[in-house]
């Protein structure tokens, strides 16, 4: 599906600056986006901020540039969206809250219902976000370092799924640029573990 307003120069705009990894353009894109009549205000505000995250900024032109890169943003919002939670801080006491999660599991079969808040080595649990799953796809190809999940077995068997993982890896690589050459192997284990 073309939209009205992916006009030449909305594309040029984008293509220099996804070539280019330079998001200064942004509020000229968002000037062409509105003379091309586009009617999404809050890619347009995207645009305009003064200050973009190189994340968010990405995301914007990935948005506005084609259909291919758009609907790679919003298939990486959605995983996000379907991933849950994270905890940002283990805090003291993380083995012992561990322990306590692998007897709850055993007993019950999941994680469904254990109580949280009786173990106060998990400290802040925030949701997972587009931003999160790109700096995980980062973090592990420049590093190796993996983004640990913890929660649902939605969650779990979404991780844990090759097919999922491949599309992950092709979106990601389509929205940051980077062409990822992993093996088989590495596209079973990277870059999400879940401790569920």
């Amino acid at each position: 599906m073309t939209v009205p307003w992916r006009t030449e120069t909305v594309v040029a705009l984008c293509r220099l600056m996804l070539d280019s990894r330079d998001w200064t353009a942004l509020p000229v894109l968002a000037d062409a986006l509105e003379e091309a009549g586009c009617d999404d205000a809050a890619l347009v505000a995207a645009c305009r901020d003064p200050s973009p995250s190189p994340v968010f900024a990405e995301r914007a032109v990935n948005l506005a540039y084609s259909e291919e890169t758009a609907e790679a943003v919003r298939w990486l919002e959605d995983f996000a969206g379907r991933l849950g939670q994270t905890c940002e801080n283990w805090g003291e006491g993380w083995e012992e809250t561990r322990s306590a999660m692998e007897a709850y599991r055993l007993a019950h079969g999941t994680l469904e219902g254990f109580d949280w808040q009786a173990h106060r080595a998990v400290e802040r649990w925030t949701p997972i976000t587009y931003a999160d799953v790109i700096q995980a796809g980062h973090g592990f190809v420049d590093h190796g370092d993996y983004f640990v999940q913890i929660g649902s077995e939605e969650a779990r068997d979404l991780l844990y799924d090759d097919e999922v993982r491949r599309t992950f890896w092709r979106h990601w690589c389509l929205v940051t640029g980077r062409n990822v050459s992993l093996e088989e192997d590495d596209i079973g284990s990277a870059p999400f573990s879940c401790s569920c």
